[in-house]
């Protein structure tokens, strides 16, 4: 029986902490933070500031590093591991058929 009342008593008690604390807390500035486009504004910022800072630092523009790691790097990166991938594919059946 003890045990009983101890647990109404503590599901009464979270409860109202509960209550308190969605009524103390604005969740709908949290809800908005939390939604996906939010997410996706911050990611491109952190990106551009990161390409404008590399800018700075090798005293180019904003638009030449733009150009220089998606236009000549990126595509440079996915053919070399493709090239890796066509190389180990090879390799893993030569050694399965010796």
């Amino acid at each position: 029986m003890k045990k009983t009342i101890f647990i109404f008593f503590l599901i009464l008690i979270t409860s109202l902490l509960g209550y308190l604390f969605i009524q103390l807390i604005d969740f709908k500035y949290y809800w908005e933070w939390l939604q996906m486009d939010h997410q996706i504004e911050i990611l491109f910022d952190w990106c551009v500031y990161v390409l404008i800072e590399a800018a700075k630092y090798t005293n180019t523009t904003y638009e030449l590093v733009n150009i220089v790691l998606f236009v000549l790097l990126m595509p440079l990166v996915i053919l070399v591991q493709m090239l890796i991938n066509i190389t180990l594919i090879y390799r893993v059946r030569k050694l399965q058929k010796a």
